[in-house]
């Protein structure tokens, strides 16, 4: 049998729609907590759909194209410039460090982490490197040293702790009311679980601004460590 032709009555129809249903909805959210539920997991739709990271993946695009370029340029030995060729192979060399590490870095800078992370592989991986970075320092020499805290770099630790933990109650909390209140409608449902979401993730948001610190603390033990290790 033929296929059945396509109305354009019924397309017509379905962009006439179109308006009516945005109206609705900007009017639901004005006037009901529902729409941002509904909101919120178009967002999370948005940013877990396949066409959508594509988009987000354009910069890295991009940036792979550039290298490509750099290789290129370097490929070519009648009209390469050493000295150009020199900062392109220490971009090179950047670009692929961060990829291993996620570290942005110059070339001292990445010798020097290079040679921290070979002594103290044992117990510190990369991830604990990046996250100390704000209080790791280094000489002209090359010698690191972990800096000392700072009262107001104590406050702030301290700090995240209490309201990590007040948040994190909250959320139990609400869990606890909502497993055993009495009837759940959806909408229920759906709000309970967005709320209680919704403190635990900001507590654990809060707790890990307290990772740098604890980062140094490990770096600065396991140098210590080393140290000892060489004076025996």
């Amino acid at each position: 049998m033929p296929n059945k032709a396509p109305d354009l009555n019924e397309y017509s129809n379905f962009l006439k729609s179109v308006p009516d249903f945005a109206d609705t909805f900007v009017e639901l959210l004005r006037t009901h907590w529902s729409g941002w539920v509904l909101l919120l997991i178009l967002v999370i739709w948005v940013l877990l759909n396949k066409r959508s990271r594509e988009i987000f993946n354009l910069a890295e695009k991009r940036k792979k194209e550039r290298i490509t370029s750099y290789e290129s340029y370097l490929g070519n030995k009648d009209f390469i410039d050493d000295e150009v060729a020199e900062v392109i192979k220490d971009q090179h060399a950047s670009h692929f460090f961060r990829k291993a590490t996620n570290i942005v870095a110059e070339k001292s800078l990445r010798s020097n982490l290079i040679r921290l992370h070979k002594l103290i592989s044992y117990c510190v991986d990369w991830v604990q490197i990046r996250r100390a970075l704000p209080f790791i320092e280094f000489s002209h020499s090359g010698e690191v040293n972990v800096k000392e805290f700072s009262a107001s770099d104590k406050i702030s630790y301290g700090y995240n702790i209490f309201v990590g933990t007040i948040f994190l109650l909250f959320a139990g909390i609400v869990f606890i009311v909502f497993v055993f209140s009495g009837s759940k409608s959806l909408a229920s449902v759906i709000t309970g679980l967005v709320l209680t979401s919704g403190l635990a993730v900001f507590s654990m948001y809060v707790f890990s601004s307290n990772w740098s610190m604890n980062a140094a603390k490990r770096i600065k033990k396991a140098l210590s460590e080393v140290q000892t290790k060489k004076e025996k």
